[in-house]
């Protein structure tokens, strides 16, 4: 078995741009695309905790609202067995305009805007 200069001088250069390709290109590389990793990982954990917290807030809302009904309901049927004078099938007519006009102002009344969010 030969083995010429050729040969050894072929081992040499690929020993020599492993280790230069290896400290210069690779790690700094690899180090790069963990760092990005990590940072990505640390912006999805921050939008888990916000949506959470936006789900709280809205659920939140949703009760007061459900408690906010219940207390115009016993409130109306207290006023409305006060009042002797109307009878008990009254009834009201509305077009579709007032109706709508009335559901704007209701809304614009009961919706609270939710805070904002750091």
């Amino acid at each position: 078995m030969n083995i010429n200069v050729t040969f050894v001088f072929q081992v040499l250069n690929f020993l020599f741009s492993y280790w230069f390709l290896n400290r210069f290109l690779f790690i700094p590389v690899i180090r790069h695309i963990e760092e990005r990793k990590s940072g990505d990982r640390h912006l999805f954990s921050l939008i888990e905790k916000k949506e959470k917290y936006l789900l709280k807030l809205e659920e939140e809302k949703y009760q007061r609202l459900i408690k906010f009904k219940e207390t115009i309901n016993k409130g109306f049927q207290l006023k409305r067995r006060k009042i002797a004078n109307i009878p008990e099938c009254y009834h009201f007519k509305l077009d579709d305009k007032s109706v709508e006009k009335s559901i704007s102002k209701m809304s614009k009344i009961l919706v609270k805007k939710v805070p904002h969010v750091d």
